[in-house]
């Protein structure tokens, strides 16, 4: 996956991570790593070694987010094509990957009318001693996931981060280092606490059982523990988070508490089975084993959160919560010409979007009596 990032951000566009694969390179080097998140074995840096383990690749084509969802879903598919051909083109040859041991094929792409593209590509390990016109496949193709989120469901509350380590642990013979910039943690952070909260939008088991988001609150453990978070970006991205939308609430629950969980807080909450779930990631991948178990999860987040609404010009630094942050109104400023910069550029640009991107502000989400308060209770 982070040979096909690479690839990517060679060829065309600015694309920005998000989802699991971006995990490691948020906490900052600076910070010290929990004593309770650490590897049992010596090894990579335990930033690569304790996040749940990552099966696909989300990504935003950054520099498009101002093109209207059929010109971005086109741009996008064509991007992709450009390093994993149409499988079912067969005159066009294959993308070399990973110094020459991978050749990259596309299998058919979803392209949804929100301009977000879906689908599988293909990573085929060959045998390249006979010369690049003779490659000979060796076992079979590994398939990647990808999932290109579209410019209607990414709000940015600030500039990207910065990656600060690179995605890859190890150093590996024609896999250069690569360091992509990222979708804000605020952002980040603000998607899975506000969805946590909310019903669970699929089925299980014959659809009889209730799915939830179970990785995301893994996911938001291990960003708690481990990275730094602006709480004046925090408030906003909850605030203005477009998940807010489609459920029934506006505010996050004090104390903090997902959907689901025992006891029910109304009579027609459904009960989500979070204590065996959670138990079953905990024993599926080993590194989860040094995780709490679900209650505690739920017990650190209320905490996070539970002076987040009077934490401003503050940020959280990991194992020492919330404090004041000196260079708070610095980076303010350097927000407030992040944002001008991107109307501007918004402004310059050739196409116009029938169906704008929801801004960083609440206005963009059902007007102001609706969004007023709104993410955070008093």
């Amino acid at each position: 996956m982070t040979d096909l990032l690479a690839g990517l951000n060679q060829r065309s566009h600015e694309w920005h991570l998000l989802g699991s694969l971006a995990l490691p390179v948020r906490p900052h080097p600076d910070d010290p790593w929990p004593e309770t998140m650490r590897p049992s074995q010596t090894g990579p840096h335990p930033a690569y070694c304790m996040p749940r383990t990552a099966f696909d690749l989300d990504l935003f084509a950054h520099s498009l987010r101002h093109r209207d969802a059929h010109d971005y879903g086109r741009e996008v598919l064509a991007a992709i094509h450009d390093i994993a051909p149409p499988i079912s083109q067969p005159g066009r040859t294959s993308t070399v990957g990973l110094g020459g041991l991978l050749r990259y094929s596309a299998n058919a792409l979803t392209v949804h009318d929100s301009g977000q593209v879906m689908g599988t590509l293909n990573a085929q390990p060959v045998d390249d001693r006979y010369g690049p016109r003779r490659t000979v496949a060796v076992a079979d193709p590994i398939v990647v996931e990808i999932d290109i989120k579209p410019p209607s469901k990414m709000v940015y509350v600030g500039p990207p981060d910065v990656s600060h380590r690179s995605v890859t642990a190890l150093d590996l013979p024609g896999l250069m280092p690569v360091r992509p910039t990222l979708f804000p943690i605020s952002n980040q952070i603000a998607d899975k606490l506000v969805l946590l909260t909310g019903p669970p939008t699929s089925l299980r088991g014959n659809n009889t059982t209730a799915w939830h988001r179970y990785k995301d609150l893994i996911d938001l453990h291990y960003l708690i523990s481990t990275c730094r978070v602006d709480g004046d970006l925090l408030r906003q991205a909850v605030a203005t988070n477009w998940n807010w939308n489609r459920m029934d609430a506006e505010r996050l629950p004090v104390p903090y508490r997902v959907y689901g969980q025992s006891p029910l807080a109304t009579p027609d909450e459904r009960q989500i089975p979070w204590e065996a779930e959670i138990d079953a990631l905990r024993h599926q991948w080993p590194q989860l084993r040094a995780y709490p178990h679900f209650s505690a999860m739920v017990d650190t987040i209320s905490h996070f959160t539970a002076e987040l609404s009077a934490s401003e010009s503050s940020r959280w630094r990991p194992g020492q919560g919330w404090e004041s942050d000196p260079t708070a109104a610095a980076r303010g400023a350097q927000r407030a010409l992040y944002a001008r910069e991107d109307r501007e550029r918004a402004a310059r640009t050739q196409h116009t979007s029938t169906t704008p991107p929801p801004a960083a502000g609440p206005q963009q989400l059902g007007g102001p009596d609706r969004t007023r308060g709104r993410g955070l209770r008093p």
